[in-house]
């Protein structure tokens, strides 16, 4: 899944006012769930998703060292463009 989208934007420029196209970023909600129990929910763009949700987990010590889930799933929500 691409990070962003085309969108239709006004550009100013001192005296004057430009169209065009431009990307934005696309923001999905990221609910995250560890052995069926919800323990976080964020916004982020869906690009490489599964390493953010484990490099925030083991950040934030909701996983720690040796210890090992039996499930980790990670639902996505609504788009934010």
């Amino acid at each position: 899944m691409e990070g962003t989208v085309k969108r239709n934007i006004f550009r100013s420029h001192r005296d004057s006012i430009e169209e065009r196209e431009d990307p934005v970023a696309i923001e999905k909600r990221i609910v995250i769930s560890v052995n069926g129990k919800e323990v976080l929910s964020l916004y982020c763009t869906p690009i490489m998703v599964r390493e953010l949700v484990i490099g925030m987990m083991m950040t934030e010590e909701i996983i720690k060292g040796g210890w090992c889930t039996e499930e980790i799933s990670i639902r996505e929500a609504e788009d934010i463009s």
